[in-house]
């Protein structure tokens, strides 16, 4: 990818175009890309269409297919606008993508392109911080919509600020990927730059399904069953869409693009999710596919040496840790929090994140620290106190330690009700209902309770077989050579 030279417009790239029919007759496609709907592409490898003499040997037509796809490089850009949560997944998927072969980019907010940067990815930096806009915010607790209240105005004003720059960087991505975060910026940049988008998504959004509820709305009657869950994905889908319009439109209109983008099919969409945490859906298109999670791991961390002795001086603490939440009284939640490992024998180390707890020393047998890599901390743990964030629950789960999820709120409630549902957690504890009682009684299950230990500690070992990153690029790889609008 590139970064230098003017963006191109739609339609300046050779070979793009909308409206051709696919192949319905596509017997040198595997029934994987048929099912995408899809037809041979120019650029496989010659022989590849048919399984005849090529630069591939004679080895089987499949694998010749697959090896041809995978030599076809990608320009990509993903849009990541998120917190540290949603950068860092990106991330892993971006390192995944150049180790594969494909040059990528990570486009982030400019207080977290530190991450892709450190993992040898490159970066663009979109204005603002995300810290320093949470920080505006009297308290995350009881969110509800995507956009808080009073700040739809300048989300979309974000919006047509960061698609400037973006444009301005002059990436040469022939592919965009984004999740919902950074969705209207992305869409309008692939638009503008003639690139194709697809959607990667970290939450199951998307096509309704009768398999679980919506992650907007997750607390559906269970007499309603499978009509009640795709009730709940459709009204997850109204609560996207409200604060996402307008920012798109915004986003539209600084690109130079008309304000409604064009229709077109939705080709497919990669979801960096466990199987083991979310059933695929039976109903969902061809092509939306829960890859795994996209796992950021360092080989060359490690843990500070204060917390490396801490770790050593007894055993496994609990910790407890609350994100990119803010509290609206930080000391007293530090304080709910303190007493009830106490009162459970337990030793803690409390990350205060972006305020969700303070940074009070709080005596003997507790540490404090901002934030500390998960892969490297909650396997020595012996279980996690979380607010149920995307990124915090499937570090948790890959862990395989119990879970005490207290989500604040959007999609939150969605993932502690689903860690309560495999078995690997207790039942969740709204933030505005934390207690010390309460805390008390679900940390008391997870330290004493065999079965929910033994059931997430089978959890992880599932989950950490899983190769997330490689499935993804495996399927966008598929997916890039053979979509028909390319």
């Amino acid at each position: 990818m590139g970064t230098a030279g003017r963006p191109t417009r739609p339609g300046d790239r050779a070979g793009r175009g909308s409206g051709v029919e696919p192949v319905a007759d596509m017997p040198s496609l595997s029934p994987a890309a048929a099912a995408y709907g899809c037809r041979p592409h120019r650029e496989l490898a010659p022989g590849a269409r048919t399984g005849g003499p090529g630069p591939l040997g004679e080895a089987p037509p499949l694998m010749q297919q697959y090896v041809a796809l995978r030599e076809v490089p990608m320009d990509v850009l993903i849009v990541a606008v998120d917190t540290r949560g949603g950068v860092q997944p990106y991330t892993a998927l971006a390192a995944g993508l150049r180790a594969r072969g494909h040059p990528t980019v990570v486009a982030a907010p400019e207080d977290l392109t530190w991450l892709p940067e450190q993992h040898g990815v490159p970066a663009v930096a979109l204005p603002g911080s995300m810290q320093e806009a949470a920080a505006r915010l009297p308290s995350s607790e009881g969110m509800r919509g995507l956009v808080p209240r009073g700040m739809q105005d300048e989300v979309s004003r974000q919006a047509a600020v960061r698609t400037a720059a973006l444009l301005e960087a002059a990436p040469e991505a022939g592919v965009v990927l984004a999740g919902i975060g950074g969705a209207p910026i992305a869409r309008a940049v692939a638009d503008r730059i003639g690139a194709r988008f697809l959607p990667a998504h970290l939450h199951p959004l998307g096509p309704a399904t009768g398999a679980f509820p919506g992650v907007l709305a997750p607390h559906v009657p269970r007499w309603s069953g499978r009509a009640g869950n795709r009730l709940a994905h459709r009204i997850t889908a109204l609560a996207a869409a409200a604060p996402t319009r307008p920012a798109e439109r915004a986003a539209r209109t600084a690109a130079g693009l008309a304000e409604r983008p064009a229709a077109r099919p939705e080709t497919g969409a990669l979801y960096g999710i466990s199987p083991q945490v979310l059933p695929q859906p039976s109903d969902w298109p061809p092509g939306h596919v829960l890859t795994g999670y996209w796992f950021l791991d360092d080989p060359g961390a490690a843990l500070d040496p204060e917390l490396e002795a801490f770790l050593a001086d007894g055993p496994p603490p609990v910790v407890v840790g609350f994100g990119s939440m803010s509290s609206t009284d930080a000391r007293r939640a530090s304080r709910t929090v303190t007493a009830a490992l106490r009162a459970t024998g337990s030793r803690g180390v409390l990350l205060t994140g972006w305020g969700g707890l303070a940074g009070d020393d709080p005596g003997p047998g507790f540490l404090v620290r901002t934030a500390v890599p998960h892969d490297l901390l909650l396997p020595r743990a012996a279980a996690v106190v979380h607010h149920a964030g995307a990124g915090t629950t499937a570090a948790g789960l890959r862990a395989g330690i119990p879970q005490v999820t207290i989500p604040y709120g959007v999609d939150q409630p969605f993932w502690a009700a689903r860690v309560h549902e495999l078995g690997a957690g207790t039942a969740p504890i709204p933030r505005r209902r934390l207690t010390t009682e309460r805390l008390v009684e679900a940390l008391e299950r997870c330290l004493r309770d065999g079965s929910l230990r033994e059931r997430a500690r089978q959890l992880g070992a599932a989950i950490r077989a899983e190769d997330g990153v490689g499935t993804a690029v495996t399927r966008l790889e598929t997916w890039a050579a053979l979509d028909p609008r390319r």
